[in-house]
């Protein structure tokens, strides 16, 4: 993380994989946002996950996002 607990900041890290032989990925993101004084909202942290299986006849997504407020 490279935030310095100011406002004004946007940070967002994420990785993909993609198992070859399947085709089945994983993505997983994780962000900060931390708005300026004059914007509404609180200071946010999220995780997301979300797994994909393209495989015919059992083609299907599973998503999930969890989000942290007024974080320090």
């Amino acid at each position: 993380m490279r935030w310095n607990g100011g406002p004004g900041h946007y940070e967002v890290y994420y990785v993909t994989l993609t198992d070859r032989d399947t085709g089945i990925g994983l993505w997983i993101r994780s962000t900060v946002l931390a708005p300026l004084p004059d914007v509404d909202g609180a200071r946010t942290a999220a995780l997301w996950c979300l797994a994909i299986d393209p495989r015919p006849g059992r083609a299907r997504a599973i998503g999930r996002k969890r989000r942290s407020r007024s974080i320090a």
